[in-house]
């Protein structure tokens, strides 16, 4: 079943894509993946405008499944008939032409074999997982917005596209398949996209296949169900609008349709939308692309207008999904400024910049797999594509053929600066993580780009009658380029396909039985009902503040739950008083309209005090700040329990009343705040 909601959402993306396609690509024959990540994009735009008005309710997401259905049925129906159905699939059998279509099979498999063993899901990451990934679809399809809640980090690690688009899958599958939309989905059309990218530009089938192994290889150090492949599949298809928006500019010049450049700016919008240092890439990207297409000879005012358009479709998609966010996080300073206490605490953290950059040549093997080396040898490799490319455009005569280096100098020199700001920004495990969707999306596009860019300056040598070998050097380079990225990875490969099999896994750190049993023990209806008739000791419409091991399975229909986890209480716009007493903290909840407490004060996803005390001692800011604010936090909560009147208690778990807020405020959710007693 969960295999065939996959190909059903495949079909509802190409559906929309197809519309998309049809809309901005007339005449243009596209290949299907490119569809999907178009549609992917398009919905992104929905989805943007649906959380801000707070409609994304399960409704609005089951008439955009079956609309794109209707779509695809419609447009596929079309192409049966235009094409001559069975004409057309004899003519590719006699003629060969299967043999370009063997990177797609390999493509299908890989995704197959981890649709088969990660759904459903051995185990997730019992923090970022159940805290905060698992939290923000479900609370949007009961709320109808992934916004609202000011402890999240929503609006700082990303603007909540990836969550909406694992709503899909939640509304139709339990919630152990949720790694059906990245690990299967988006990792598989990313591959069969890449494939069909080699055949765009009429390269060998075989180097098409090693762009997609290469694709596959690279370790993505799978941490939690953050987008990792949906990022790196927007990505190549970013590169790929981009590449037929470029060329028909270049090569039709004042004739070129500037709707050609609309997909390019939805498609960036969407990358944008997945995490913040997907957005960094992107904006990069779009920059360096920008100003080399600018300079593009004699196309520079066209170019300014098709650049002109990309911005304006970008940000079209971006505002909604800035709005999500909005209203509670403009709420958060004034409440956060009328506690100056928490200004002591703030004033400790200036600067929450790891500056690890020293970290990026060490040997060290890292905490999430592979070496420390081997990614850093990616970022070089990538630096020196991109400085050949560049150079390779500057001295470029050919205005047909400016593209390939603007396009290969573009992602490889961002890839490469993104990779070393990361090292500044994050500690250099976290660092490497962030910049993985990053060096899988665009490695292996650079170097098809880069044959592609190359084979002119080949054929200049053959012409005039250097050695075939020779002739082909930079080909051959690119080559051995991904021989050896596959080989150096094949070791962390191979654990990443047993730990497939014998867990269900991919989860890049190391786990155990007890590990994996807890998630069995949790992840059920049982303990979801538990939870909910616990719930059932407040009254609806209450606000309750929980900082619990599975606020997942909280009712957020029945009751505006504000969810809290630690990185949340160092969200920037957030303020946080975190060095308040107990009784003004109860103030402070009491400001945001909370009646109630739920606390867990252990467990076995719980971090206590005597767990985040060790951490005040390394060396990055940003854990000590993290560590810091939680143990003040659950200072004041426990201290709490001794103090406020206890409502229930459940294992862990027990509920406090801090008494109605002087006054009735409108909750982080648009709703009035209800100041009801709760049944007794």
């Amino acid at each position: 079943m969960a295999f065939a909601f996959i190909l059903f959402f495949a079909f509802v993306c190409y559906g929309w894509g197809r519309l998309a396609g049809h809309i901005f690509y007339r005449g243009l024959r596209l290949p299907y993946a490119f569809h999907l990540a178009l549609g992917l994009a398009v919905l992104n735009l929905i989805g943007g405008l649906l959380n801000s008005t707070q409609t994304a309710i399960p409704a609005a997401l089951q008439f955009l499944l079956m609309a794109g259905a209707c779509l695809a049925t419609f447009f596929l129906a079309k192409a049966f008939r235009s094409s001559g159905g069975t004409h057309s699939f004899r003519g590719f059998c006699e003629n060969g032409a299967w043999l370009a279509w063997l990177p797609d099979l390999v493509a299908l498999v890989l995704a197959a074999f981890f649709a088969t063993t990660l759904l459903p899901a051995g185990a997730f990451n019992i923090h970022d997982d159940f805290h905060t990934y698992l939290v923000r679809p479900t609370r949007m399809l009961a709320t109808g917005t992934l916004g609202g809640n000011p402890f999240d980090t929503l609006g700082v690690d990303s603007l909540g596209t990836h969550s909406f688009y694992q709503a899909f899958f939640l509304l139709w599958r339990p919630i152990l398949e949720i790694n059906a939309f990245d690990a299967v989905f988006c990792f598989g059309t990313g591959a069969l996209l890449i494939s069909a990218l080699a055949r765009k530009l009429k390269l060998h089938p075989v180097l098409g296949l090693l762009a997609v192994l290469t694709f596959a290889s690279i370790n993505p150090q799978y941490v939690n169900i953050s987008p990792i492949y949906a990022g790196s599949l927007l990505m190549v298809a970013l590169f790929f609008a981009s590449f037929i928006g470029g060329e028909a500019l270049l090569t039709s010049g004042e004739k070129s349709n500037l709707r050609l450049w609309v997909p390019v700016g939805f498609i960036t919008a969407a990358l944008a939308g997945l995490k913040l240092t997907l957005a960094l890439f992107a904006a990069a990207y779009f920059l360096v692309f920008a100003v080399l297409l600018c300079m593009a000879k004699r196309r520079g005012i066209r170019a300014c207008q098709a650049l002109l358009i990309t911005t304006v479709s970008a940000l079209a998609a971006i505002v909604p999904w800035l709005l999500v966010s909005t209203p509670a996080l403009l709420k958060t300073h004034a409440i956060g400024s009328a506690h100056p206490a928490s200004a002591v605490l703030e004033s400790k953290y200036p600067s929450l910049s790891a500056h690890d950059t020293a970290q990026l040549f060490s040997s060290n093997n890292l905490f999430y797999g592979g070496n420390q080396l081997h990614y850093t040898l990616l970022g070089v490799a990538l630096l020196c594509i991109g400085t050949v490319a560049f150079y390779r455009w500057c001295r470029s005569r050919s205005e047909e053929s400016e593209i390939f280096p603007a396009l290969v100098a573009s992602a490889a020199l961002s890839c490469a600066g993104i990779y070393a700001l990361n090292a500044d920004l994050f500690a250099i495990n976290t660092a490497v993580r962030y910049s993985c969707p990053v060096l899988i999306g665009v490695l292996p596009t650079a170097a098809l780009l880069s044959c592609r860019m190359f084979r002119v300056d080949e054929s200049a040598r053959l012409q005039a009658g250097a050695p075939p070998i020779l002739a082909r050097v930079p080909s051959i380079v690119i080559t051995v380029i991904q021989v050896s990225v596959v080989l150096t990875f094949l070791p962390t490969s191979l654990v990443r396909l047993n730990r497939a099999l014998q867990t269900g896994s991919l989860l890049s750190f190391p786990i155990n039985r007890s590990f994996i049993e807890f998630n069995h023990a949790t992840l059920n209806s049982e303990q979801a009902a538990r939870l909910i008739q616990f719930q059932k000791n407040v009254a609806p419409g209450q606000i309750v503040f929980a900082w619990t091991a599975l606020p997942f399975h909280f009712d957020f229909t029945r009751n505006p739950i504000l969810t809290a986890s630690e990185p949340g209480f160092i969200n920037p716009w957030l303020h946080f008083p975190a060095d308040l007493s107990a009784e003004e903290l109860a103030e402070y909840l009491r400001s945001w309209g909370v009646r109630y407490v739920i606390l867990e004060a252990d467990g076995y996803s719980i971090k206590t005090i005597a767990d985040l005390e060790p951490m005040l001692n390394v060396r990055y800011p940003v854990y000590r700040k993290l560590a810091d604010y939680a143990i003040h936090t659950r200072r004041a909560l426990l201290e709490m329990t001794r103090k406020q009147k206890i409502v229930a208690r459940l294992d862990q778990l027990v509920m406090l009343d801090l008494g109605a807020p002087a006054i009735a405020l409108e909750s982080p959710h648009g709703q009035q705040a209800n100041t009801l007693q709760p049944n007794p």
